[in-house]
């Protein structure tokens, strides 16, 4: 099989001129996600993209009528279907390839620039220097500088500066940890062809310094070597996997020939993988070195977490148990997502998946993720949900998760609750009136409502204060006070205003913008134009109102923070803080705007959407997410925020866009 692998980063493009064609930065990301995909539409676009599909529409128009020109493609547009290529795409990605990436424009890649200065050399180097060759001011690069230590300090490292400059100061763990994060900020994909006897070819574009930042012909030559591999142990890998170990590889040859080794920080001495011991001598053939064994307990881990994946593994819940940490992440897993009712195969997947990422997180090796950004703004309940539950991981084994493990849970996290869809409202019967009545209850409401309701029980108020009721409708012919629960009280003998009671909640429960609308309260809402406001202030604000109105509990400020240093709720121009469903004691979702913008731990925001749920709630959570994502993905409606400035026209901008 022949593999291509391409480097690309567009966000330093603002206009490119190929075969004479002036192309727009978007336009080009458009390009390349139709090379990648088969089939797409304007509303993924838009959604990819984050502008409108009418901006999506114009783009096309353009480069349909570009496209007509070239004779081996074309672009098809067929109207409410969506878009696709069609011919020789290879000819148009071989064109877009063509151009290379040589300024550092963004903030972006002036920092990716400056590491791969200092990570390739020992000496100290001069921050004038650095601004003379990316053509920006000193003051510039100095800020440039300030991202710099905040990256280095994430992993440990330091920067020092003296009179000759500045210079990194790290392990060599360390350096090559940051050494994979600037190759993978370029990493574009594959591609593959049906031919099985060419060779792996790799197209890759750095910027500047980035060129020689890691060897391309060693590069290519260790993919080849895997595809190699792959067919001699039968191996199968994903493509993030293979991603991963291809740089590890790269850059771990790259530094034994010159003599900079890795060490393990404990001295225990772990046998060996066949497999692993395959690839070892794979490599030392191919490229005339020996591997430390220290380096093979590395690679090594690699290869034991990919021999351990879903499409190596037989997947059978009874043999979870024999793997390192099965039994303990088993019981982990059905505790923490019980209420979402997991099934087998989340179950295996996911304690697969977990026991292979704390046994590499142990020794301080991270998966990167290039889908993170996606899968956190798309998938944000199952994030949050991830979060909860790898929470309680990193501290049962004391590890870190950072963000791009956390969204390959999301991705488990997001099959279960796609396959879990209670197409019916759950019912518990709560009756005091004797056996008769409540037979009575129970077939009038299966008769009246059969298709909308399951009753699951029918029981006596003292036996409903033993229950734990979790997604429920509670309907009880006694009223029912202090409930985390939604109660419906009607008479035994469930008359037509009683009928009706019920018939309006389970109507109101399908107007999915009222879940969410419903939980908007004044007293909740803040405006401001404060300058330099930050993200502690309005957690502060937010959390001191909740706990004065008696809607939570003493604490929560401190629970929010942390949570927030979990994984930052940030997203583009939002945020959307949330809290453990303990710390509340009424549902609501507190909003707060500031148009001078907000710091949000390094990010730019301008609305905040604090998520204060508790159980009450649980049966419409799926609405009230689905209502907030229409809003995060409309860029319209999120700038309209903005300009609000009263409660009334906060609610009038988001009834307007959804």
């Amino acid at each position: 099989m022949k593999i291509e692998i391409i480097i690309v980063h567009l966000s330093c493009i603002q206009e490119v001129k190929i075969m004479g064609i002036e192309f727009s930065e978007r336009q080009m990301k458009i390009l390349y996600f139709l090379i990648e995909n088969e089939h797409t539409t304007y509303k993924e676009l838009s959604e990819q993209l984050y502008v409108s599909t009418k901006t999506i529409s114009k783009d096309i128009l353009i480069l349909k009528e570009i496209i007509q020109k070239m004779p081996d493609v074309q672009m098809l547009v067929q109207p409410k279907k969506g878009v696709s290529l069609i011919g020789k795409k290879e000819t148009l990605r071989n064109l877009l390839s063509s151009y290379k990436i040589n300024i550092a424009d963004s903030p972006e890649d002036r920092l990716t620039y400056v590491f791969a200065k200092l990570l390739n050399t020992n000496d100290s180097l001069k921050i004038q220097n650095l601004a003379d060759e990316l053509y920006v001011s000193r003051s510039t690069v100095e800020s440039t500088m300030k991202d710099v230590r905040k990256r280095l300090n994430k992993h440990g490292m330091s920067l020092v500066s003296d009179r000759n400059g500045v210079r990194i100061k790290a392990d060599e763990k360390s350096k090559r940890r940051l050494m994979s994060e600037v190759v993978n900020y370029y990493w574009g994909g594959f591609t593959a062809s049906n031919s099985k006897t060419d060779l792996l070819d790799l197209n890759i574009n750095f910027i500047g310094e980035a060129n020689n930042f890691l060897n391309k012909d060693i590069l290519k030559k260790v993919a080849e070597l895997l595809n190699r591999y792959m067919n001699k142990t039968q191996l199968k890998f994903t493509d993030y996997e293979f991603q991963t170990l291809a740089i590890h590889l790269a850059i771990a040859i790259e530094r034994i020939e010159t003599s900079n080794f890795l060490s393990r920080s404990n001295n225990s001495e772990e046998e060996i993988s066949e497999n692993t011991l395959i690839l070892i001598k794979m490599i030392e053939k191919a490229f005339s070195i020996i591997v430390p064994i220290d380096e093979q307990a590395y690679v090594d881990i690699h290869i034991t977490s990919i021999e351990k994946n879903a499409m190596n593994h037989d997947l059978d819940q009874t043999k979870l148990s024999y793997l390192d940490m099965g039994v303990e992440l088993q019981e982990l897993v059905r505790t923490k997502l019980n209420e979402f009712y997991p099934d087998e195969e989340l179950i295996n997947n996911l304690v697969l998946h977990l026991n292979a990422a704390v046994k590499r997180l142990k020794l301080g090796v991270n998966i990167y993720n290039p889908y993170t950004d996606k899968i956190k703004y798309s998938f944000k309940r199952s994030f949050m949900i991830s979060v909860d539950l790898l929470e309680e991981i990193e501290e049962r084994f004391c590890i870190h998760f950072n963000e791009d493990e956390i969204a390959y849970v999301t991705l488990h996290v997001q099959s279960l609750l796609d396959r879990y869809k209670p197409d019916k409202t759950k019912v518990i019967l709560v009756c005091s009136s004797g056996y008769g009545t409540s037979k009575l209850l129970e077939q009038r409401i299966n008769n009246g409502f059969a298709d909308m309701v399951e009753i699951k029980d029918v029981l006596s108020i003292n036996e409903l204060q033993d229950r734990k009721v979790t997604d429920e409708l509670v309907i009880s012919t006694i009223p029912i006070e202090n409930t985390n629960f939604p109660v419906i009280v009607v008479s035994p003998l469930m008359l037509g205003a009683d009928v009706r009671k019920v018939k309006q909640y389970l109507q109101l429960n399908e107007q999915t913008e009222d879940a969410f609308l419903n939980l908007l309260d004044k007293r909740f809402c803040f405006f401001t134009h404060q300058i330099k406001d930050n993200q502690v202030n309005v957690l502060n604000i937010i959390t001191k109102k909740l706990v004065k109105e008696n809607y939570a509990k003493e604490g929560i400020l401190e629970g929010a923070i942390k949570r927030e240093k979990l994984s930052s709720t940030a997203m583009n121009d939002f945020a959307m803080p949330h809290i453990e469903v303990d710390f509340i004691k009424k549902p609501v979702i507190c909003v707060y705007v500031n148009p001078e913008g907000i710091d949000w731990d390094g990010t730019l925001v301008h609305s905040v959407f604090f998520f204060a749920l508790n159980e009450k709630v649980k049966p419409e959570l799926n609405k009230i997410y689905e209502t907030f994502n229409e809003i995060a993905s409309n860029h319209e409606l999120l700038a309209n925020l903005k300009t609000s400035s009263s409660f009334e026209k906060l609610v009038y901008i988001l009834k307007e866009g959804l």
